[in-house]
């Protein structure tokens, strides 16, 4: 039993689970979910295959706390009252700074910029449609408080979370060492000021032979860095998770 009062959660949008069997709903939770936050991220954590878990940063209550503290907002998902996906939001103001953040953005204005965190969703509503709906609520959350940029950070492990966001019009553009010291960390980027939060042109890879030979694997950690120096963007993924980039340089203007 929590002993916070739970405040009645804004509804953001409503959606259909892909199998038909459900309606879930995505709502913005404030500082009085934290128990009930943290208790899910245990769920979720608990649950994941141990090739999965490493992708999910380790975390305690207090940092829930301080992510409301320091003025995030949290996104959760709902299937007949119980929360069975959650997912942050973190808007710089001020000096106030996110935790963690590309290491090319450092010294950058960060007050124009969303940063998103990785949706952590129980095992048996993966594939069902949640996780890209609460990440367009989060864009349209980040246009409405008048962000420039959308940026996502990854574990280069979680293919899974990289295919949703490249699905959306997200694109790689710099990689930074797993703090474990284990793997990299893939920063994704999205324009929001057009307000065009729909799904990218790259919605859909079609899994063509020279699109498999020219993505890069990414194992390959000294060629992604290579690429993502020279300006280029890491596009799409293949089926099988090789990272497509784009045919000339796009660079990330910070």
């Amino acid at each position: 039993m929590h002993g916070a009062v739970l405040q009645k959660p804004e509804v953001l949008s409503q959606g259909t689970l892909k199998d038909g069997s459900a309606v879930f709903t995505v709502c913005q939770l404030d500082g009085s979910w934290v128990d009930v936050l943290y208790d899910h991220y245990l769920k979720v954590r608990t649950d994941l295959p141990a090739k999965d878990k490493m992708c999910l940063r380790e975390r305690n209550r207090a940092s829930f706390e301080d992510h409301f503290k320091k003025g995030g907002i949290v996104v959760g998902a709902f299937v007949e009252d119980r929360m069975v996906a959650q997912a942050a939001l973190f808007e710089p103001v001020g000096d106030v700074v996110p935790q963690c953040y590309p290491s090319v953005l450092k010294g950058s204005d960060l007050n124009s910029y969303a940063f998103f965190q990785t949706t952590m969703i129980d095992q048996e509503y993966r594939g069902q449609g949640i996780v890209q709906a609460m990440l367009q609520a989060r864009l349209a959350f980040a246009f409405e408080h008048k962000r420039e940029h959308a940026i996502a950070q990854v574990d280069i492990r979680n293919v899974a979370s990289l295919k949703v966001l490249v699905a959306e019009g997200f694109s790689a553009f710099s990689m930074d060492p797993h703090p474990n010291g284990d793997s990299y960390i893939i920063a994704l980027h999205k324009d929001v000021r057009s307000g065009r939060l729909a799904r990218g042109f790259n919605r859909k890879i079609k899994p063509k032979p020279e699109i498999e030979r020219y993505g890069q694997d990414a194992s390959d950690a000294g060629m992604l860095q290579k690429r993502f120096n020279e300006g280029y963007r890491g596009v799409a993924l293949t089926p099988s998770g090789r990272l497509v980039f784009s045919a000339k340089p796009r660079p990330f203007r910070y």
